[in-house]
């Protein structure tokens, strides 16, 4: 059954005092309608007979020569009418408090930004309770659409409950343009700037969401589940009357009218929706196990955005010689990327390093391929292994002097305590060291010294799409104002990994996708507002 009746008429617009008279006329019309069981019956009167609304409207809107809009929510045997009069809305009555969530949706499903006029016609709960809630979503930015989700994906979320091992690492508290990789650092700084000030943090603080900050700062749910995070996101949805289309795949999108046309493939068929506004969130090439597959960056293209090269970023990096034998050993120190062409340190990283069949990887090392960008990165890249970041090159050489006398002659014996033998007999032979520790000539503890502080791999190449986190290059951040507007087409948005920013590990990427999201759903709404 629809939730409403709706009768229009239209007439030439008047000023100020004639729409003014029009509403007060529409609410003697309500008035003279409004049936309550609380209140005495007289037969044939409005609580036994409805009289025919058109009629009335039309008697009201003659007599005020303006345009009216009547519409009758369903609220059972209460009361709650919605009038519309040259762009102004006056809600009349609210029905029961069981009903406030069904008149806010109403009112979201008819463009309602504000209300100008409420009136209660008396203060019976059935024609009053449910005026707090329509008021309060009026009041906000997030009741003033009608807002339609798009997801690729059977599910939403599936990316989100991947991130932080599970556990969705969804923020930092050390937040600097540093830790960002981009080709338009001015840009990003700008930008940054106004995703910090949208604070995604308190955003969901607000939903619900306790946080807990780790000793590096990166913040996750208290729960660590990335689960509850989704659920808080479904559940906002929900309470705003937000509509949700799984299984949708954007096929194109193209201006129309003052808005745009946005044409979507379904298991159904083909179909186009209208927007105001559209704000893409469709990430990058990154992940295509979640759903991804680049249309986003692939499309920003085709509107005539300038593009910074796409690479794999935060992943893990292919070596042209790696260590087989070593595949699956961790061990803590210090990872730098070198210019091979010059020697240049170029970064640093402190973490634990996993060594695999074709590389390296671990958190350290997957920070330093944020650097790999075409034609920014360097033409030779080198990671150097430093494997004693807390000694000196002399204080280790004097350490494993010492350890000569102390453990027996194999060089699998002497690594006992300090690294995992077979890490310790690799490192014993890229030093080119004999067996036989015993036989060792003074001057092969500093060449070995040498070797751990600054083990050299060489011959680097990112890991695929499908182990990166993050999308590198992109549309470039100078193509979007500050509020993520694409530059020239007003009503048009893009944000998180489609733009040209790609955060370090550690909650950095989620903190300019939600902040970016923030943003431009704000902006969004005041766009539609002022075409309204």
């Amino acid at each position: 059954m629809e939730n409403w009746k709706e009768e229009k008429v239209n007439a030439p617009k008047k000023g100020l005092w004639q729409r003014l008279a029009a509403l007060a006329a529409a609410a003697a019309l309500v008035l003279s309608l409004a049936g309550c069981s609380g209140l005495p019956s007289v037969p044939g009167g409005s609580a036994d007979v409805v009289p025919n609304p058109s009629a009335s409207a039309a008697a009201a809107v003659d007599t005020v020569d303006a345009p009216l809009e009547v519409h009758f929510i369903d609220v059972g045997q209460a009361l709650s009418v919605l009038v519309e009069c040259d762009g102004q809305f006056m809600l009349y009555d609210g029905g029961n408090v069981d009903d406030g969530s069904l008149v806010v949706s109403y009112l979201q499903s008819q463009g309602v930004e504000q209300l100008e006029y409420v009136f209660c016609s008396h203060a019976h709960e059935d024609h009053v309770g449910g005026l707090a809630a329509a008021l309060a979503a009026a009041q906000t930015a997030e009741g003033r659409a009608h807002i339609t989700v798009l997801d690729k994906n059977a599910k939403v979320g599936k990316k989100l409950l991947a991130t932080g091992n599970g556990r969705c690492n969804l923020d930092n508290r050390d937040i600097t343009p540093e830790r960002y990789f981009t080709s338009s650092p001015k840009a990003l700084r700008r930008l940054l700037s106004a995703v910090d000030e949208a604070a995604p943090l308190a955003w969901f603080e607000s939903l619900g969401l306790y946080p807990r900050t780790d000793e590096a700062g990166r913040v996750y749910p208290y729960s660590n589940q990335a689960a509850d995070v989704l659920a808080l996101l479904e559940h906002h949805l929900s309470r705003l009357g937000v509509e949700v289309r799984t299984g949708c795949t954007v096929q194109n999108l193209s201006q129309s009218r003052g808005g745009y046309a946005v044409q979507v493939e379904t298991e159904a068929g083909r179909e186009t929706l209208r927007a105001d506004a559209v704000i893409c969130a469709m990430g990058g090439d990154a992940g295509p196990q979640f759903g991804t597959d680049g249309f986003g960056t692939r499309f920003a293209a085709q509107c005539g955005g300038r593009m910074a090269p796409l690479y794999p970023c935060l992943t893990a990096l292919q070596c042209a010689h790696p260590r087989k034998p070593l595949a699956g050993i961790r061990a803590k120190g210090c990872a730098s990327l070198l210019d091979g062409a010059d020697g240049r340190m170029l970064a640093r990283e402190t973490g634990e390093v996993q060594f695999t069949e074709y590389g390296l990887s671990g958190i350290c090392i997957m920070q330093l391929s944020g650097l790999l960008a075409p034609g920014r990165g360097p033409k030779r890249p080198v990671v150097a292994l430093d494997l004693f970041p807390a000694l000196s090159e002399t204080e280790l050489a004097a350490l494993f002097a010492q350890r000569v006398g102390l453990l027996g002659s194999e060089a699998a014996e002497f690594w006992l305590g300090l690294l995992p033998a077979k890490l310790g007999r690799a490192l014993w032979a890229d030093a080119g060291l004999p067996e036989n520790a015993r036989a060792l000539p003074a001057s092969a503890w500093p060449k070995l010294a040498a070797t751990a502080k600054c083990w050299r791999f060489e011959g680097l190449t990112p890991c695929g799409w499908k182990q990166a986190q993050t999308t590198g290059g992109g549309l470039l951040l100078d193509e979007v104002e500050d509020d993520f507007q694409f530059k020239g087409c007003p009503g048009l948005y893009f944000v998180g990994e489609t733009l040209d920013c790609a955060g370090s590990c550690g909650g950095y990427n989620l903190h300019w996708a939600f902040g970016s999201g923030i943003i431009a759903g704000r902006a969004a709404a005041k766009l539609r507002k002022k075409k309204k």
